[in-house]
Order: C-alpha cells, then structure tokens, then sequence
C-alpha cells in the first residue's frame, strides 16, 4: 500500500530505542525499513497513533515514494493507512518492499535494442546484396522498398529469437496490480488458498466453490487416508445446501464426514491450527537417523510413514509372506544439544503389495521454539531370503505441527470443515 506524502498534523513522539514495553499504553512496532536488507528495529510507541503515523516515525525515508507491506499481529492490514490505530498492546510489522518492473528482464530489453539496431544497419546492406551495387545506387524508390522489407524480415526473425532466448514474462493479476476480484461463475471450480486475501462476501443465491481457511493435512487411518479440510463461506448468516465434491452430491461418498460451524467456534473434524510439511526422506538404511524441524508453537507432533510399493516378500512361486518393519522416533527443542526424548515406535507387520501407510502422533511438554524430530529404522524381520523378492522400502513423506488457537480466530463467520 502507498503511504501518503503529506504531512500529518498530529505530534509524533520519538520511538523508545530499548526499555520496558508497557502493553497498556504502547504499541510494540518491527520495522525492517530498507527493502533490500533483513535488519530489524524494534520501536515501542505510545496507543493512538495511526498507522501512516507510525510509518513517519519508523521509515520517513520511504513515505510517499515506497510501498510498505503493513500487519498488525498476523492479519495484513489493507485499509487506508490513515483509519488504522493499532490497539495498546499490539504488535505492528512494518516492511519496505521494492515496486515497479513488472517483471521485466534487463537481459530480454538488451537483446531487444539490438534488434532493433541490426535491422537499420543491415537492411540496406542486404538490399545492395540483392540488387547490386550499381542497381541499389540508381534505383531510388525501389531500393528504399527492398531495404524496408529486408530490415522487417531481420526485425521478425531477431524478435523471434529474443523471444526464444529469454522468453517474456507472464504477469498475473495477481502481481500486476489488476483488480483479481471475480464473480462465481458455472465454469469450474476450484478450492482456492487465498493467504492474506479478502474474505468472500456472497449475496443472492449461487453455486459457489468457497475458499480454503486453513491448509489441508491428511492423516492415516488403518490402510485408508483421509483429508482434513477447512473452508470459509463468509457471514454467518448464509443458508448452504447442496454439498458436492466436483459434481457428484456429497452423500455419494463414503466414509466422507462435515461439519458446519460459526466462528470463533472451532470444528471437531478441525479442531486447531495444523501445518504439514511434504518430504521424501529415505528410510532405508537401517539404524540411521534421518532428521527434521518442526514449526514454533508446537503442541503436538505428527507424520506418515509411507510404503509405496508395500511390504512383502514375494518368493519364487508367488507367494506373499509378512514382514515386520519398525522404526524408532525421538525428538528434543529445537537447537538443543539436550538429550533425546524418545516416542511411540512405529511397528509394522504386513505382506501386501500395494501401497501401506503409518503415521505417528504424540504430544509434547511445553511450547517451544519448534523441535527436531528424528526418524530411524532398525528392525526388517525375518531376514529376506535368497529366492524370494523383498518389497520393503519406506519413506518419511509427512511431517505435522500441532499448533496453539483456533484455526478461524474472528467472530461472525460461518465454515465447513471435512474429512
């Protein structure tokens, strides 16, 4: 957003540059004033002043001829800066970003000049080649018409191989600065998830493919996989009906649960906030340790283990015998050089060719800071034998934080989670 360049006529008082930060009457502000730097200040400044304020105080360089990104706790700020006053106690993040471009690449601007350049020098230099000398010097007209199609040509082909090399860029409303908002449509649809978006306001009666409120997380059941979804279809006044995934109704599927709810109160399919992780570690070496971080505010601590191929020997004649695979999980704070505190073990016993799937949950103590989680696998039983083929390799494909709140933290809003 632009910050206005007139001055303000209120008094700004100068920041705290350290101190005791009274929650009661001032507003904490993180400021990283230079777009092209990660330095932070931290300023502590007294309730009531608006944002466009603030932004005089913190960044003055940047009012009226820079744009700051502006956020007040976790929820982005997209109102006029001047409306804006930051509530006693709250945090307020400043950022300079650089604007302008569009996306053009210096490199493809380059080429371009020299495009251009090549066309006005070399037409007339291949119209004399096709005319002849003599012809091009007597020929007036005539040679100022070959050479205008001899520098097009050159000018197509040079384009042509400019586009080639450095292909143009492909701006998006989205970055571009064009007005994205759409009207739901019978065109298609798709679960969108729109971070720091609008919140949808629907009026009149529609067929409407409402955006994600939070990121899905799948979990494991026995052999079978499930997601758990949350969607947000704005106030909560609204009357749903007609439930589909795709176009198929969803009372089509089974085992498929929902669950509307009225914000702030929290879903029973989705309960808090959850992020998952997608990785691909190899599990496949046995007694090695293979390790990952999870995100902050941690309460709890989950991920799948993954056989794709499934677990088996398979003997000469056909056979399918079971397996037995385990794995040993621990975790600690994260950055700790503390002990490791181990977890529920994983243990497997199948023999199935298709693909099988564990996951793993368990709590934490405290909150921290995120922590670090290592998977190891040390027990294959029995010993695979000279005749038979052994599926049994393993992957670590999820990694889950359990978080601290409710995933839709403001009143008045009506969701549907699933899973």
């Amino acid at each position: 957003m632009l910050i206005p360049q007139a001055p303000l006529a209120s008094t700004a008082l100068n920041p705290a540059s350290a101190g005791f930060f009274n929650a009661c009457t001032q507003v904490r502000v993180v400021a990283c004033p230079e777009p092209f730097s990660t330095r932070r200040e931290i300023h502590h400044l007294p309730a009531g002043l608006t944002l466009s304020e603030i932004a005089e105080i913190v960044a003055p360089a940047y009012v009226g001829c820079r744009v700051l990104h502006a956020s007040i706790g976790d929820e982005r700020v997209t109102a006029d800066l001047l409306r804006v006053r930051p509530k006693a106690g709250m945090t307020v993040y400043l950022r300079a970003v650089p604007a302008g471009g569009q996306g053009k690449n210096p490199l493809r601007v380059l080429l371009q000049l020299a495009v251009v350049a090549a066309s006005i020098y070399l037409g007339p230099q291949v119209a004399t080649l096709v005319l002849g000398q003599e012809i091009a010097a007597a020929a007036g007209t005539g040679f100022s018409v070959v050479s205008g199609l001899a520098s097009a040509g050159i000018s197509m082909v040079g384009s042509a191989l400019v586009n080639m090399i450095v292909p143009p860029a492909v701006i998006s409303p989205s970055t571009s600065g064009l007005n994205t908002e759409v009207s739901p449509s019978l065109q298609g649809f798709q679960n969108v998830i729109n971070r720091w978006g609008a919140e949808p306001t629907v009026l009149g009666r529609y067929r409407y493919a409402p955006p994600m409120a939070a990121l899905p997380w799948t979990e494991v059941a026995g052999d079978d996989q499930y997601v758990r979804s949350l969607f947000l279809w704005g106030q909560q006044d609204l009357a749903l009906s007609g439930f589909r995934i795709g176009t198929t109704p969803i009372g089509a599927f089974d085992d498929v649960e929902t669950e509307t709810v009225e914000t702030p109160n929290a879903s029973s399919l989705y309960p808090s906030n959850v992020s998952q992780e997608p990785l691909a570690v190899d599990l496949n070496v046995q007694f090695a340790w293979q390790e990952r971080r999870t995100e902050g505010d941690c309460t709890a601590i989950g991920g799948i283990i993954d056989f794709p191929n499934g677990l088996a020997f398979i003997s000469d004649e056909g056979r399918r015998d079971p397996i037995y695979a385990s794995f040993a999980i621990q975790y600690r704070p994260a950055g700790s050089a503390g002990d490791w505190t181990p977890a529920p073990s994983v243990e497997i016993t199948a023999g199935q060719t298709s693909a099988l799937r564990r996951h793993f949950y368990f709590g934490v103590p405290f909150l921290a800071e995120g922590y670090d989680v290592r998977v190891q696998r040390f027990a294959v039983h029995p010993e695979p034998r000279p005749d038979s083929v052994v599926l049994q390799d393993a992957f670590w494909t999820a990694l889950r934080t359990y978080r601290t709140g409710v995933p839709i933290a403001r009143a008045g809003r009506k969701a549907t989670a699933t899973r």
